[in-house]
Parts: structure tokens; sequence; C-alpha cells
């Protein structure tokens, strides 16, 4: 398979999750890992990562551009856990990612 691998990195063990995560996939499909960093978020991705600042986390429009301009073939995000219902949140960006997004999206958990 072509084309990069996309870890969107918000700050916490949701954004650490989607790091790994996106690290593992890239690494079985011998492409290039590209992570966009939120505000607050740590911009250390390791090794030969590509690291860009999301302008606007909540901006489906900025996230779907680098998803183009970096010829990603999967998204990788956090979710969290919302302990008090056990019922998971997604947030709002990440969810018009997954409705919107032309390419795959992995959703993962800490």
């Amino acid at each position: 398979m072509t084309g990069a691998v996309l870890a969107v990195r918000a700050p916490g063990a949701e954004g650490q999750a989607a790091l790994a995560a996106a690290v593992e996939e890239a690494a079985l499909r011998r492409v290039p890992l590209v992570v966009a960093t939120t505000p607050g978020a740590s911009a250390d991705a390791g090794g030969d990562a590509r690291v860009v600042v999301l302008a606007d986390p909540d901006d489906a429009e900025d996230l779907a551009r680098i998803v183009e301009e970096n010829e990603v073939a999967l998204v990788v995000v956090g979710m969290r856990r919302r302990e008090e219902t056990g019922r998971f949140v997604v947030a709002t960006a990440v969810m018009r990612a997954v409705l919107t997004l032309d390419a795959p999206v992995l959703v993962v958990r800490p």
C-alpha cells in the first residue's frame, strides 16, 4: 500500500495512543509517518516523522488539507473514555474526520 500514515496527536493519553498506533501501522506498511499536532500536544514524534501543526484542531478542512498534501492512506485518531458513564466520547473534529475524509480513519483509545 502506498501513502503515508497520519497520526492526529492531541494532548493527553488519547494522543499518545494515536501516535503509538500510527507508528506501528507506518512500520507495518513501510510508509512515511506524518504527525499532526494540536496546540498543547508534544511535537516529538521520534524517528523520521514529518510533523505538521493543525492551525485549528476543530477545523476538519485543515485536517483534510493535510491528508491531501501528504497523500495519506490512513488517519489514526485517539478518543477518550468517559469514566463515569463508561461510554466513549469522540471529539467533534474526530467525528467530522471519520465522516468526511477520503482516507480510512482508525480510531484508538488509550
